[in-house]
């Protein structure tokens, strides 16, 4: 309860209404205080709910960025392994295309060689099925010394004889297809102990002696032979005697 003064101490109304108009003031003023560091105590609890969710974000997102440290680590390691992996691959790969290459080239030697060697047999097959014979004759008499050729330059028949002309200067058969031939001799002359040879690339192959008297004498030597092209047939004097033309005659056949 407010008690007044008396005038003993010389306070006045006036005074007590002022102080009492200054305590109402101060009062308020307190209120005022108090409601303002309430509020600033409610934004303080705001900031502070607000830092720590913002402290939780940052430790959440320092978390993440270290996980996702981690799996870029674990991400270059992995990649690491790939690219050596992919290397090995690719040695590999470049290894069996050499391979490959050198391997298909091989076969298409191969392939080429057994083209060639096909077409070779091919015409060798074609040579040996062509139809070859020729018989040719001795053109003129005359002795016929021991180891000089009896030259058959008269041709009397031919078929598949592509070079009559070689036979007519030389008097011998050249093969020109490979084959089996049937060679027939006919020689006609007079000379005691009269021999000749069919001879195949300067060889021997058949001797036949005619006769053993001076009288005239036919001898016939029939021998069957492989050619090749090129192989020479030839026949030689063994001895000196005399050789008829028209009865002396070389007959050559291919029989297969």
């Amino acid at each position: 309860m407010v008690s007044f003064p008396n005038h003993d101490q010389h306070i006045t109304q006036t005074e007590f209404l002022a102080l009492k108009q200054q305590q109402k003031e101060t009062v308020h003023l307190l209120t005022s205080i108090q409601q303002t560091v309430k509020s600033l105590q409610s934004q303080v609890s705001a900031i502070g709910a607000k830092t720590f969710i913002l402290d939780s974000n940052e430790r959440v997102r320092t978390n993440a960025v270290g996980v996702l440290y981690n799996k870029t680590l674990e991400t270059q390691t992995v990649l690491k392994r790939i690219e050596a992996h992919t290397y090995q691959l690719n040695e590999r790969v470049d290894y069996n295309l050499n391979e490959t290459a050198t391997h298909a080239d091989t076969l298409l030697k191969v392939a080429r060689k057994e083209t060639e060697t096909r077409d070779i047999l091919d015409k060798k097959m074609a040579l040996s099925q062509e139809k070859v014979a020729v018989t040719a004759c001795v053109s003129v008499d005359g002795d016929r010394h021991s180891g000089q050729t009896i030259k058959f330059d008269e041709i009397r028949s031919h078929t598949g004889i592509l070079n009559l002309s070689a036979i007519r200067s030389s008097g011998v058969f050249t093969a020109e297809k490979p084959g089996l031939y049937h060679i027939t001799v006919v020689i006609n002359g007079r000379k005691s102990n009269a021999q000749f040879s069919i001879h195949i690339n300067g060889n021997s192959l058949s001797t036949l002696r005619m006769s053993s008297d001076e009288t005239i004498a036919t001898g016939t030597s029939v021998v069957a032979v492989e050619l090749q092209i090129g192989d020479v047939v030839a026949v030689a004097a063994d001895s000196t005697f005399q050789v008829y033309y028209h009865w002396s005659c070389l007959t050559v056949v291919k029989i297969n």
